[in-house]
């Protein structure tokens, strides 16, 4: 016999739930620079990246869920009014600064580790933090440490290294980015007091790993309790751990386990989320285009996308050419329901165009003008956020 409190979905059911709860179904769910807000608090952080083919993954998120949405608005939240910073989350991430105090055990964690090159970094610490006091906001080129050192993927210059382990550290913040080029200043002169003085909210390491899961969970929809990229960035976070979470979180109340017809491993949602169930059986009134950023939240778990859309993802930024069975920068296409898809757009800097250089559809979907339409449209929303004069599509 089920158990108390197992909720059953149909295929079609999981997926409507993971839109709904994405913002992603139906009409725009948000809009403006209060939007932007509105959906991150929703996602609890949102990836970042720093390639710029058609728009960075934050903004080409954002994008797909916010109407009206411009880079500036993120660049207002983020480094204006500091509503928002960023921060190693589930990797590079852009997070909500009332989390802050949630953060203490990262910063110290940064703190404590050796990190690579640490000797050099020590010699020249206390100097860059002088500039920094003296002068405000510096980017590494600036800085009076131009030697190559080793660093995390390739070295890179002393300055870069002194400047990214005092920003993991908590020590600095970024100001401000000129492209790809970060500005950091001190975090005491850039954040407020009452934020830096409020203590961390968890007595151990498991409510810091509650937090973190609901959080993640939250910020998909659905989850497994098997292991999964949707859970980078927590530490010690094991089987053995996380089946102990999952089941305390479970018989407190705090999620809910969900079976899907044709799934093997049950899922969880959160239990504040359950007024969504309201509108699982309800058609949308608008069938929404959209071109999902390739670490978008609702993709972080590609195995259960595959599972639940039928479409298998994967990111081929980092393939040698000859391995990429499509493109270099790829974006999974959603239409309505379903992932019909995947398009590679690229900004054209020489000719000021947004140019579609590949549209495959999957298997089984049927090609017809409507979709083509709605592709084009999709394509030249886009464009007009890419700042792009016009379009050239495949066909």
């Amino acid at each position: 016999m089920p158990g108390p409190g197992i909720l059953y979905f149909s295929r079609s059911q999981a997926k409507r739930f993971l839109l709904i709860k994405q913002g992603l179904y139906g009409p725009y769910r948000f809009s403006g620079q209060a939007g932007v807000m509105d959906c991150i608090r929703q996602l609890s952080c949102i990836q970042y990246d720093p390639l710029d083919i058609c728009g960075r993954n934050d903004s080409l998120l954002l994008h797909s869920r916010v109407d009206g949405y411009e880079p500036a608005m993120l660049e207002a939240l983020l480094y204006t009014e500091r509503s928002l910073f960023d921060y190693w989350d589930k990797n590079l991430s852009v997070c909500l600064t009332e989390d802050w105090p949630c953060f203490e055990a990262t910063r110290k964690h940064f703190a404590e580790q050796g990190v690579r090159s640490q000797e050099q970094i020590a010699e020249v610490v206390d100097q860059v933090l002088d500039l920094i006091e003296s002068k405000g906001p510096l980017c590494a080129q600036e800085l009076p440490c131009d030697t190559l050192v080793d660093w995390w993927w390739s070295p890179t210059s002393l300055g870069r290294a002194v400047l990214e382990t005092l920003y993991f550290q908590g020590i600095l913040m970024i100001h401000h980015k000129q492209g790809s080029r970060k500005y950091y200043e001190l975090t005491s002169r850039l954040l407020p007091q009452q934020v830096l003085r409020m203590p961390e909210p968890f007595n151990n390491h498991t409510e810091r790993l509650v937090w973190q899961l609901k959080r993640r969970i939250g910020a998909v929809g659905l989850l497994w309790h098997r292991s999964s990229p949707a859970f980078l960035g927590m530490v010690d976070f094991k089987k053995v751990v996380r089946e102990k979470v999952f089941t305390e979180l479970v018989e407190d109340g705090q999620l809910i386990e969900v079976q899907v017809d044709g799934l093997e491993d049950s899922l969880h949602m959160l239990a504040t989320d359950v007024s969504l169930l309201d509108y699982l059986d309800d058609g949308p009134n608008q069938v929404r285009t959209e071109f999902l950023a390739p670490l978008d939240s609702l993709l972080w778990d590609r195995l259960l996308v595959e599972r639940l859309f039928g479409f298998e993802y994967t990111w081929e930024v980092y393939a040698p050419q000859a391995k990429r069975k499509y493109g270099y920068y790829v974006l999974p296409v959603l239409h309505g329901e379903e992932m019909i898809g995947r398009v590679e757009p690229v900004r054209n800097r020489k000719t000021g165009m947004l140019e579609i250089r590949g549209c495959w559809f999957e298997p089984g979907v049927e090609v017809d003008l409507k979709k083509r339409e709605a592709i084009a449209q999709a394509a030249f929303r886009l464009a007009r956020l890419n700042g792009c004069e016009g379009v050239s599509l495949p066909w």
